[in-house]
């Protein structure tokens, strides 16, 4: 677990409003590289608080623009709601029925390497709906900053 200093430095780097009151986030398990525990997510998920994560490599061509987001599957018979991090940052908060499903990350988080981290708040077990990385267009850049 993190020391509280170090936590402090944290808060004041990402800022007051991008950590909540979860534990997990408290112990920066959202953070890359945090020490949580990390397991396959199961077939279905239980009641209460579950931590996933999962790590990807992102090869965008150079000289365009590519939005992408996190998009969640269709599951509106399940009650959840998730917590969504990308390299530490706050994305966003899905719940089952809502109209949102698509959470933008901006480029300025992504790297190479990149963890995507769910904070899943179920309040009856059940399974996850599937939840990919999407381009949300390719656009070519005309200018060239230096």
């Amino acid at each position: 677990m993190r020391t509280p200093r170090i936590l402090l430095a944290l808060l004041v780097v990402l800022g007051p409003l991008n950590t909540g009151g979860l534990y997990g986030e408290l112990a920066g398990w959202h953070l890359p590289g945090g020490d949580g525990p990390w397991s396959e997510a199961p077939a279905a998920m239980p009641a209460g608080v579950s931590w996933y994560r999962s790590m990807f490599r992102l090869d965008l061509p150079e000289n365009q623009d590519v939005p992408v987001a996190l998009r969640f599957g269709e599951q509106p018979d399940r009650k959840y709601r998730a917590f969504v991090f990308v390299n530490g940052w706050n994305a966003g908060h899905y719940m089952t029925g809502a109209p949102q499903r698509d959470f933008v990350v901006p480029a300025g988080v992504l790297r190479k390497k990149n963890a995507v981290v769910l904070a899943v708040v179920a309040t009856e077990p059940g399974e996850l709906a599937p939840v990919s990385l999407v381009a949300l267009g390719n656009h070519r850049t005309s200018g060239h900053l230096r």
